[in-house]
C-alpha cells in the first residue's frame, strides 16, 4: 500500500487575524486521508492546502480549499479526512475559542 499522506502546518502568510498567528492547536484524533483510486492507478502525487476553522470544542466545522495540485484530484479526500479530526481546544484567558489555520496535506500515490 502507498505511504500515508504527510501533514504540514505552514505559517499563514500576511494574515492580520490574531488567531492565524496562533495557528492550530494540537491534533489528538486524526484520520489519514487515502489516495484516491484514480491517483493510485495513474501514479499521481499532489497536495491540498486548506484553511480550517476549528470550533471551541475542537471540531473542524469549516474547510476551504485554498490550493490544490493538481486541481480537483485530492480535494474531496483531504476535506473528508480532516472533518473527522479532533483538535485540542484553544483557550484565551481560560475560555475556549474558535481557531483558524492552514493545513497542507501531501499525497504520495506514485509508489
Amino acid at each position: 500500500p502507498p505511504p500515508p499522506p504527510r501533514f504540514f502546518f505552514p505559517p499563514p502568510a500576511g494574515s492580520a487575524d490574531p488567531l492565524w498567528s496562533r495557528g492550530l492547536g494540537d491534533v489528538y484524533k486524526r484520520q489519514a486521508p487515502r489516495c484516491p483510486r484514480e491517483a493510485t492507478l495513474s501514479g499521481i502525487d499532489g497536495s491540498v492546502l486548506m484553511v480550517l476553522n476549528v470550533n471551541a470544542n475542537g471540531k473542524v466545522d469549516k474547510v476551504v480549499i485554498k490550493q490544490a495540485k493538481p486541481p480537483n484530484v485530492f480535494n474531496s479526500e483531504a476535506a473528508r479526512a480532516v472533518r473527522r479530526w479532533q483538535f485540542k481546544p484553544k483557550t484565551i484567558d481560560g475560555v475556549a475559542v474558535d481557531q483558524k489555520g492552514e493545513l497542507l496535506v501531501e499525497f504520495a500515490c506514485n509508489v
